[in-house]
């Protein structure tokens, strides 16, 4: 039964943090489990959006030692329960005014877009997330190691927002795109290629990339980060979660597939664990 002054949340442009059970939208209440310790609301597209996404009003809730996502009931979704136990890998992107975040299991893949101008709430959000699923491990002190070109400023600005205030970065890896020259006919153009930050903190593994569908965008990275005990462990084909039948997750994901990034990932762990060997004395293995 609604109360008088019900709303429906596909209506609502803006997405916010959920503290406790009155701040979650009436119409996803019967459904929301009680233990959540903290929630965020993503807002469905406006009116006009010519977004390729597969998207709806949803919510997502942490609860204790899983993810539980549900979309908005209209969409005749069924809601997906991801123990943080199983998720190696996260990916946070926000390119110009468009954003995701893409949470990615053994067997399962979850994509959520939103607009940019939410990202506030989003940051809040993952701050608890990354509370929860990721865990300090001791470490000797000294200076962070740098290893490569010095990073762009935008790198190091994605790095700053990136890592909580009691998060030590151990060592980092700079790539820096190439310009090639590119021909055609009499015309001739320069062109740079991608550049990757690639590091470890005493938690997490992580790797800033501006690669965006197959292609350098200057205008926005993705983070993809995971705990570093999860860094020898196999991502197969995932799964689309929640999607209705005959639907599926783009044929081209934004950065790649989940098995390419995390590949990816593993190179660059792999390289920090061999040149820093030192450093990295407590990494570890489990």
């Amino acid at each position: 039964m609604t109360s008088a002054n019900y709303v429906d949340s596909r209506l609502y442009r803006h997405a916010f943090l959920i503290t406790s059970v009155g701040d979650v939208p009436e119409d996803f209440r019967p459904t929301t489990p009680m233990d959540f310790r903290a929630g965020l609301f993503l807002p469905g597209p406006e009116r006009g959006s010519t977004s390729s996404h597969f998207w709806a009003a949803m919510v997502l809730s942490l609860l204790p030692g899983r993810l539980f996502f549900e979309w908005h009931p209209a969409t005749r979704r069924r809601p997906v329960i991801l123990p943080l136990v199983e998720l190696p890998y996260l990916e946070s992107a926000r390119f110009l005014l468009s954003g995701w975040l893409r949470l990615v299991a053994a067997d399962i893949e979850v994509l959520l877009p939103y607009a940019v101008r939410n990202s506030p709430w989003v940051d809040d959000f993952l701050r608890l997330l990354r509370g929860e699923w990721l865990t300090a491990r001791a470490s000797r002190r000294g200076e962070t190691t740098h290893i490569g070109a010095r990073p762009e400023r935008k790198f190091l600005s994605a790095e700053e927002s990136e890592c909580d205030t009691d998060e030590r970065i151990l060592v980092r890896f700079y790539h820096a795109g190439a310009i090639e020259i590119k021909k055609s006919g009499l015309r001739s153009c320069r062109v740079k290629s991608a550049a990757d930050l690639v590091g470890c903190t005493d938690r997490r593994v992580f790797w800033i990339t501006e690669r965006c569908a197959g292609r350098r965008e200057p205008y926005g990275t993705a983070n993809i980060y995971g705990p570093a005990r999860c860094c020898a462990r196999r991502v197969g084909r995932p799964r689309s979660a929640g999607m209705p039948p005959g639907s599926s997750v783009q044929s081209k994901p934004p950065v790649g597939h989940p098995s390419l990034l995390w590949r990816s990932l593993q190179r660059g762990a792999a390289f920090c664990r061999t040149s820093c060997r030192d450093l990295l004395w407590n990494w570890p293995s489990g």
